[in-house]
């Protein structure tokens, strides 16, 4: 976005559509009117159960525990996840969009898009640091989410998530990817001239590799610690259902940015892509299964 604010030229060059008219454009999409119903059918179910899981979360009583506040701010990221993942790629889906059937928007959304993985990427992993001091109980771990503390984290979280919106290459959503999210706008089209290594964004790789990495070492030492713990067996119990379901959370993200991953550095089968769109949106559906909880 800093490109495009503040350095709107060289923007231009790097995302110039002046080769072709939109309807040209258009003609690049691949419209998927199976996976467009998909997406917009299951935003508005995921929407309002959402939200009433929110709701819920924000009772006064819930909000005093450091790791309900975190789940609160992953919700809310969810949300607008949501709204990316679903609705806004169903309607994409059904018109066939390609990055030039609306640069500025799709440009802007993709930015969107970046800080929102950034934000559920770092939550992620603050929520299961948080687990961990919370079942550890080393005085300084613990003291790290004790009162005004779990608010300085969240804040860190909205500068490394603001960053993203405003640095590094967005995704750009394009119907002949199945409806993912890729950084070059031009990927599979043939676009004489055109440098694919100017829209590297290694923020976000070393991102999701840091995702990929950190969720199952620190949720294993969290159920490892949970199966060796000498605390009465009621106890061990409740710690180790929430661990395993938290796991379960932290494998969909695992998933999600393992895929992401691949995909940015090896070619992939369009079957790959499509099963990476439908984990997306599972990621977000077991997310809101374990809030109801």
């Amino acid at each position: 976005m800093e490109v495009f604010l503040f350095r709107h030229e060289e923007w231009r060059a790097l995302y110039n559509c002046a080769a072709l008219d939109v309807e040209q454009w258009n003609e690049m999409g691949e419209k998927n009117v199976f996976l467009g119903v998909y997406c917009l059918s299951l935003g508005v179910v995921l929407m309002t159960l959402y939200i009433c899981c929110l709701v819920a979360l924000i009772q006064e009583n819930l909000q005093k525990s450091s790791c309900y506040r975190i789940m609160l701010a992953l919700g809310c990221a969810d949300l607008v996840c949501l709204l990316l993942n679903c609705f806004l790629n169903g309607f994409f889906l059904l018109q066939g969009y390609v990055f030039c059937s609306s640069p500025y928007f799709l440009y802007s959304t993709g930015c969107l898009l970046d800080a929102v993985w950034a934000a559920e990427a770092s939550l992620s992993i603050l929520l299961a640091v948080n687990r961990c001091a919370d079942f550890w109980k080393f005085k300084f771990f613990k003291a790290l989410f004790e009162g005004f503390a779990v608010n300085i984290w969240l804040g860190v979280v909205a500068l490394y998530s603001l960053y993203f919106f405003m640095f590094p290459s967005p995704p750009l959503f394009s119907s002949i990817h199945s409806g993912l999210w890729f950084l070059d706008p031009y990927d599979v089209i043939d676009y004489e001239g055109r440098d694919h290594e100017l829209y590297s964004n290694w923020a976000l790789l070393a991102n999701n590799v840091t995702l990929v990495i950190a969720l199952p070492v620190l949720y294993s030492a969290l159920v490892l610690s949970i199966k060796f713990s000498q605390t009465n067996s009621g106890t061990n119990k409740h710690h180790m259902q929430v661990a395993i379901q938290a796991l379960m959370i932290c494998l969909l993200n695992f998933f999600s940015a393992a895929l992401y991953v691949y995909m940015h550095i090896w070619p992939t089968h369009v079957f790959l892509n499509i099963v990476c769109l439908l984990e997306m949106d599972t990621k977000s559906m077991k997310r809101m299964q374990e809030k109801r909880r």
